[in-house]
């Protein structure tokens, strides 16, 4: 039976990385996309095993959301971009998709997709990558995420997000889940993420490595246990209480950098307008005003690896409720439903219009 899998198709003048295939396939880099490689002319393709695991972005919507399964989540992240940053490998050849991000169901494990040719065209970053997580998550009725809101406000705050901020992060968490827990005895060590949990504990609540075996059960001890306080029914869907889901819970809260919270009763709602790139599968959440795209590292908030996009290309405001999208003078310009914009002028934008930077093509999604 043929396996299942996903298949990225190289390009004339791509060239692959045997370091990196052999040290993938090895499973050095735990948490990567396992793939074979074959030829078809001068072009190089890889084909990514998928068997028995879901994207993320349904495994978000399945799932209800609540803490524990957060920060098990952002923990196989790290790890993760720990094992890339150890291995010399660049994060820029991450698919940084939550379509092309992959869950085990069964284990809550994490798997990204590496892209070992050269030259590669970024897909996005860890910052984005993560607000487009956020948004996508299904939280349990009644949950408290004052955590997500502490996450989106770190985003917010920085143009580049680091391993060891997402890292710091994932302490703070862990220590309030340790605290609810009324854990006391710190001694023990998860050997795979490093955290502190109860030396009682037999699977770490951080990434679901197995710390101590099941004793209760010796026909199983060969079997990863998995306690259930930890480890729910992973395609169990919560039933929220229909009273949360009314339209007339929903408020809104804008501060004084233009930054829009959503709330439905308690529950935060990351605000839904972001870019579609229409060259390959990827978001591009909005979250800051004004938002600014161009090539340039550093002072863009998004970055577009394109050398006819110019180093500022174009910013998309917010005024009194409207999104507005205004050139900076760029090279080549910026055209709105294929007519350009004069630099300088603010264009009012809608919801499924197509804005081209240059030759980037996306399209604006306004909920």
């Amino acid at each position: 039976m043929k396996k299942k899998g996903l298949i990225i198709k190289g390009k004339k003048g791509q060239h692959l990385n045997q370091r990196e295939v052999n040290t993938i396939s090895e499973g050095v880099v735990e948490g990567m996309l396992l793939f074979e490689v074959s030829t078809s002319g001068f072009k190089t393709n890889l084909t990514y095993n998928t068997e028995g695991l879901i994207p993320l972005c349904d495994f978000l919507q399945l799932q209800g959301m609540n803490r524990r399964l957060f920060v098990v989540l952002l923990r196989n992240i790290v790890l993760i971009l720990k094992g890339i940053e150890k291995n010399r490998f660049s994060k820029d050849l991450l698919i940084w998709a939550v379509q092309s991000v992959y869950v085990d169901p069964s284990t809550w494990r994490v798997y990204m997709m590496y892209v070992p040719l050269q030259p590669y065209e970024s897909t996005g970053n860890l910052k984005s990558f993560l607000l487009d997580t956020v948004a996508q998550c299904n939280f349990e009725a009644g949950e408290d995420i004052e955590y997500v809101q502490m996450l989106v406000q770190e985003l917010n705050g920085v143009t580049a997000y680091t391993v060891g901020m997402l890292e710091t992060y994932c302490d703070k968490v862990a220590e309030s889940l340790l605290q609810q827990k009324g854990n006391t005895n710190r001694s023990g060590i998860c050997s795979a993420c490093g955290s502190k949990v109860n030396a009682s504990e037999e699977v770490c609540p951080f990434c679901g490595k197995r710390i101590l075996p099941r004793t209760t059960n010796a026909s199983s001890k060969n079997t990863p246990a998995i306690d259930s306080e930890f480890w729910p029914e992973a395609t169990k869907k919560s039933e929220p209480d229909a009273g949360e889901q009314k339209r007339s819970d929903i408020s809104v809260n804008e501060d004084e950098n233009g930054v829009v919270t959503v709330f439905r009763g308690s529950q935060r709602i990351v605000q839904s307008i972001w870019l579609e790139d229409c060259s390959q599968e990827g978001r591009v959440f909005i979250t800051k005003f004004p938002f600014r795209i161009g090539k340039m590292e550093g002072v863009t908030d998004f970055r577009i690896f394109n050398n006819t996009v110019s180093r500022k290309h174009a910013d998309i405001l917010k005024e009194q409720g409207q999104y507005y999208i205004c050139d900076l003078g760029s090279t080549n310009g910026t055209y709105l439903c294929g007519k350009r914009i004069q630099p300088g002028v603010k264009e009012p934008l809608t919801d499924g219009m197509i804005i081209e930077f240059a030759n980037s093509k996306f399209k604006i999604h306004i909920d």
